[in-house]
């Protein structure tokens, strides 16, 4: 298998991009990044692909997460690129801010290229003013997992409202120091700010047309906040003063928290893909189950779940006549049963019902992560736009729920705060 990686990975080093309108109809570059397992998959299908299409010849480029964006970048700047490419949702900041960075899909006859396993959010969330940049492979979900070994030690049952999660805290947080319902770092709280605002609200965090922007007014988000803090006194998310304390990274360590490892806390809302490590960090025979996403009593709607993509399969925009054999291609690797049975979970659970309904049928749909991200999926309220997630969006926001929770600011601060600082940030990114 090494032998087979390091002589495709050889051939493809040595060849030279083809430039705009030089394209060779029948021979397509198709290049990913991934481990071992991902490269064998993907090789796999591409033979079966050109055995079923003997008239076109697949070369593929393929290697580590290390130096692959600025490799995809650099032979995007030089229009050197693969004629089909996975690629990053957070690129079409950098690559296409405008859409047209890559071929427009929804261009494409549903003959070459059948996009009908996908619902109408997922393909919006990759269509930038009105192109369709990328096929979504993949989604993941913030879910919550439940330590249910941990509820069941201590005489309660998994709560389905925020009502019975606040009531749970305050009976919890009662019995002894360091009991909290959910571990949350800031990004986590913030994502729990998110999903109250949604429901309390009915409406989305951000616009997305004409420009990404805050939705919320000031005092729609200090409602937010408050309830932050309704939530932080009721033992049911641990205080930022407290999460410091711990003497653990700022985000991201979630599970490192002492309340997790010595299971005083039964729950977080990390990606569902992420629960492994929970898992792993506990004693043998405990059992992490999936909770529902909590309702809220008088919610303008309850869905609240956010989701993002997490990779996708993009045309080179210079595809030029070769676009029908590439398109042809990239519907085979997300449609075709066989291909689909062959990749299974490489890139993650599939956006795509289609490989959905084979991957079920195979029975290779089942685990924690899958039954979260099916969760989410049946509960979403929004995908995150690629702007919010931006390094500077994501310090603006840590530092706001920082200092509202070491109490250095008030709640209509904290909102006013958020609006303000956060919008001026995106409207400078997106310049």
């Amino acid at each position: 298998m090494a032998k087979r990686f390091l002589l495709v990975a050889l051939a493809a080093a040595i060849m030279v991009g083809c430039p705009s309108g030089n394209r060779n109809e029948s021979e397509i570059r198709f290049s990913w990044w991934g481990g071992d397992s991902r490269h064998a998959a993907t090789l796999d299908a591409v033979q079966l692909f050109m055995a079923q299409n003997p008239g076109v010849t697949v070369r593929t480029e393929y290697g580590g997460w290390a130096g692959w964006p600025e490799r995809i970048h650099t032979q995007m700047a030089g229009n050197t690129a693969p004629e089909l490419m996975q690629v990053n949702h957070n690129w079409m900041d950098t690559l296409s801010r405008d859409g047209t960075g890559f071929y427009d899909l929804s261009t494409v006859p549903s003959a070459w290229l059948d996009l009908s396993g996908y619902p109408a959010t997922l393909i919006n969330t990759a269509t930038i003013n009105g192109r369709l940049n990328f096929v979504p492979i993949s989604t993941t979900g913030r879910a919550f997992a439940w330590n249910t070994s941990a509820l069941a030690a201590n005489g309660f049952t998994m709560p389905t409202s925020w009502e019975e999660i606040i009531a749970m805290g305050q009976t919890w947080g009662a019995r002894g120091t360091g009991h909290f319902v959910i571990g949350a770092d800031l990004d986590f709280t913030y994502t729990l700010l998110l999903m109250y605002l949604q429901q309390r609200t009915g409406r989305d965090p951000f616009t997305t047309s004409p420009s990404v922007q805050i939705a919320y007014t000031v005092p729609e988000l200090t409602d937010g906040f408050n309830f932050l803090r309704t939530l932080w006194d009721n033992n049911v998310v641990i205080p930022p003063p407290q999460y410091a304390a711990a003497g653990i990274p700022r985000t991201g360590a979630v599970e490192q928290l002492p309340g997790w490892i010595n299971q005083t806390i039964f729950t977080s809302i990390d990606w569902d893909s992420a629960w492994g490590r929970y898992g792993a960090i506990l004693p043998q025979g405990t059992v992490l189950s999936p909770g529902p996403y909590p309702t809220l009593q008088g919610a303008a709607r309850q869905n609240n779940a956010i989701m993002q993509i997490t990779m996708g399969f993009a045309i080179n925009r210079n595809v030029g006549n070769a676009v029908e054999n590439t398109a042809r291609l990239l519907n085979f690797l997300i449609n075709d049963p066989e291909a689909v049975r062959i990749l299974r979970l490489e890139r993650g659970i599939p956006a795509n019902s289609r490989a959905l309904d084979t991957l079920r049928a195979a029975g290779a749909l089942s685990g924690l992560t899958y039954e979260l991200n099916t969760m989410a999926t049946q509960n979403v309220g929004m995908f995150w736009p690629t702007w919010t997630r931006h390094a500077l969006f994501i310090a603006m926001f840590e530092d706001v729920i920082e200092a509202y929770g070491f109490n250095t600011i008030n709640a209509n601060q904290a909102a006013t705060r958020f609006l303000n600082e956060g919008n001026q940030i995106l409207t400078q990114l997106q310049q």
